[in-house]
Protein backbone atom coordinates (compact mmCIF):
# COMPACT_ATOMS: atom_id res chain seq x y z
CA UNK A 1 0.00 0.00 0.00
CA UNK A 2 1.74 3.58 -1.16
CA UNK A 3 1.43 4.93 2.72
CA UNK A 4 3.39 1.19 3.70
CA UNK A 5 6.46 1.26 4.41
CA UNK A 6 7.57 -1.06 2.59
CA UNK A 7 6.43 1.16 -0.02
CA UNK A 8 8.22 4.20 0.62
CA UNK A 9 11.49 2.25 1.30
CA UNK A 10 10.98 1.04 -2.79
CA UNK A 11 10.34 4.54 -3.85
CA UNK A 12 12.97 6.36 -1.25
CA UNK A 13 15.51 3.50 -1.40
CA UNK A 14 15.70 4.21 2.46
CA UNK A 15 14.12 2.22 5.65
CA UNK A 16 14.65 2.82 9.38
CA UNK A 17 13.21 -0.61 10.34
CA UNK A 18 13.19 0.53 14.08
CA UNK A 19 10.85 3.21 13.18
CA UNK A 20 7.55 0.27 11.86
CA UNK A 21 6.15 -2.53 13.83
CA UNK A 22 7.15 -5.33 12.55
CA UNK A 23 3.72 -6.73 11.25
CA UNK A 24 2.54 -3.52 9.75
CA UNK A 25 5.45 -2.70 7.45
CA UNK A 26 3.62 -4.25 4.65
CA UNK A 27 0.60 -2.39 5.31
CA UNK A 28 -1.89 -5.07 4.96
CA UNK A 29 -2.40 -4.78 9.14
CA UNK A 30 -3.12 -1.57 9.84
CA UNK A 31 -2.16 0.21 12.73
CA UNK A 32 -4.44 0.91 15.80
CA UNK A 33 -6.23 4.42 15.25
CA UNK A 34 -5.60 5.20 19.40
CA UNK A 35 -1.66 5.57 18.99
CA UNK A 36 -1.26 9.46 20.13
CA UNK A 37 2.32 8.74 20.70
CA UNK A 38 2.82 7.47 17.00
CA UNK A 39 5.78 9.41 15.86
CA UNK A 40 7.85 9.55 18.88
CA UNK A 41 7.61 5.77 19.59
CA UNK A 42 10.52 3.46 18.13
CA UNK A 43 9.66 0.06 18.20
CA UNK A 44 11.75 -2.89 19.88
CA UNK A 45 13.17 -5.38 17.61
CA UNK A 46 15.18 -7.77 19.26
CA UNK A 47 19.04 -8.53 17.31
CA UNK A 48 17.49 -11.71 16.10
CA UNK A 49 14.44 -10.37 15.01
CA UNK A 50 17.34 -7.57 13.00
CA UNK A 51 19.39 -10.03 11.77
CA UNK A 52 16.27 -11.75 10.36
CA UNK A 53 14.61 -9.14 8.92
CA UNK A 54 18.08 -7.65 7.17
CA UNK A 55 20.18 -10.46 6.51
CA UNK A 56 23.06 -8.13 9.01
CA UNK A 57 21.55 -7.01 12.25
CA UNK A 58 21.23 -3.13 10.84
CA UNK A 59 18.36 -0.76 11.37
CA UNK A 60 18.83 1.46 8.28
CA UNK A 61 18.54 -0.12 5.50
CA UNK A 62 19.14 1.57 1.61
CA UNK A 63 18.79 -0.20 -1.92
CA UNK A 64 20.21 1.74 -5.10
CA UNK A 65 17.32 0.59 -7.38
CA UNK A 66 15.72 4.01 -7.99
CA UNK A 67 12.78 2.32 -8.54
CA UNK A 68 8.64 3.96 -9.38
CA UNK A 69 6.02 2.32 -9.60
CA UNK A 70 4.74 1.95 -13.06
CA UNK A 71 0.46 3.18 -12.49
CA UNK A 72 1.90 6.08 -10.43
CA UNK A 73 3.58 7.52 -13.80
CA UNK A 74 0.63 6.72 -15.71
CA UNK A 75 -2.97 8.82 -15.44
CA UNK A 76 -5.77 7.43 -14.36
CA UNK A 77 -9.66 7.22 -12.78
CA UNK A 78 -10.44 8.47 -9.78
CA UNK A 79 -12.73 5.49 -9.34
CA UNK A 80 -10.11 3.11 -9.73
CA UNK A 81 -6.71 4.76 -8.85
CA UNK A 82 -5.57 6.51 -5.32
CA UNK A 83 -4.20 10.19 -4.91
CA UNK A 84 -0.57 8.38 -5.39
CA UNK A 85 -2.14 6.95 -9.16
CA UNK A 86 -2.15 3.26 -7.42
CA UNK A 87 -4.75 0.97 -7.94
CA UNK A 88 -7.26 0.90 -5.38
CA UNK A 89 -7.49 -2.69 -5.12
CA UNK A 90 -5.32 -5.35 -6.69
CA UNK A 91 -6.30 -8.00 -4.15
CA UNK A 92 -10.17 -8.76 -2.41
CA UNK A 93 -11.30 -11.26 -1.07
CA UNK A 94 -13.84 -11.68 2.56
CA UNK A 95 -11.27 -10.08 5.05
CA UNK A 96 -8.99 -7.67 3.10
CA UNK A 97 -9.55 -5.40 0.13
CA UNK A 98 -6.67 -2.84 -0.57
CA UNK A 99 -3.46 -3.08 -2.85
CA UNK A 100 -0.37 -5.14 -2.42
CA UNK A 101 0.92 -5.61 -6.09
CA UNK A 102 3.00 -3.49 -7.77
CA UNK A 103 4.76 -3.49 -10.95
CA UNK A 104 8.36 -1.46 -10.47
CA UNK A 105 10.38 0.09 -13.25
CA UNK A 106 14.19 1.41 -12.83
CA UNK A 107 14.69 5.00 -15.15
CA UNK A 108 15.29 3.74 -18.11
CA UNK A 109 12.12 2.41 -18.92
CA UNK A 110 8.93 4.50 -19.29
CA UNK A 111 5.46 3.42 -18.84
CA UNK A 112 3.03 4.12 -21.80
CA UNK A 113 0.26 2.55 -20.73
CA UNK A 114 -1.64 -0.23 -17.69
CA UNK A 115 -3.92 -2.23 -17.32
CA UNK A 116 -7.20 -0.63 -15.40
CA UNK A 117 -8.54 -2.53 -12.43
CA UNK A 118 -12.22 -2.42 -11.39
CA UNK A 119 -13.88 0.99 -10.40
CA UNK A 120 -14.46 0.97 -6.46
CA UNK A 121 -17.98 0.95 -6.62
CA UNK A 122 -18.16 -2.01 -8.40
CA UNK A 123 -16.42 -3.87 -5.75
CA UNK A 124 -17.95 -2.85 -2.95
CA UNK A 125 -21.29 -4.64 -4.61
CA UNK A 126 -18.97 -8.52 -3.84
CA UNK A 127 -17.71 -9.67 -0.85
CA UNK A 128 -14.73 -10.10 -2.61
CA UNK A 129 -13.02 -12.64 -5.52
CA UNK A 130 -13.96 -16.48 -5.03
CA UNK A 131 -11.12 -18.82 -4.81
CA UNK A 132 -10.99 -22.40 -5.70
CA UNK A 133 -9.57 -23.71 -2.90
CA UNK A 134 -7.45 -23.64 0.47
CA UNK A 135 -4.25 -24.20 -2.35
CA UNK A 136 -5.18 -21.49 -5.23
CA UNK A 137 -6.24 -18.38 -4.54
CA UNK A 138 -7.49 -16.20 -7.44
CA UNK A 139 -8.25 -13.47 -5.14
CA UNK A 140 -5.21 -10.86 -6.66
CA UNK A 141 -6.48 -8.76 -10.10
CA UNK A 142 -4.02 -8.73 -13.21
CA UNK A 143 -1.89 -6.06 -13.41
CA UNK A 144 -0.10 -5.36 -16.28
CA UNK A 145 2.00 -2.57 -17.76
CA UNK A 146 3.53 -1.01 -21.15
CA UNK A 147 6.79 0.53 -21.35
CA UNK A 148 8.93 2.60 -23.49
CA UNK A 149 12.67 1.63 -23.00
CA UNK A 150 14.83 4.77 -23.79
CA UNK A 151 18.66 4.34 -24.68
CA UNK A 152 20.66 6.62 -22.29
CA UNK A 153 22.94 6.58 -25.17
CA UNK A 154 22.01 7.55 -28.34
CA UNK A 155 18.26 8.25 -27.33
CA UNK A 156 16.82 5.88 -29.49
CA UNK A 157 12.95 4.75 -28.36
CA UNK A 158 12.15 0.24 -28.43
CA UNK A 159 8.32 -0.75 -27.29
CA UNK A 160 7.70 -2.88 -25.29
CA UNK A 161 4.70 -5.12 -24.11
Amino acid sequence: MPQSAMYQFLTSSKLDIQMHERKQISGQIYPSQNRSFKSSLIYRWSDEELRLATGTGASHLIHQLQLSSAYAGVPGSSGTRDNSGEPLVTSYHSKFMGTVDYIWHTTEFVPVRVLDTLPIDILRRTRGLPSKGPLTCLCHFKISATFREENVWSGDIISHD
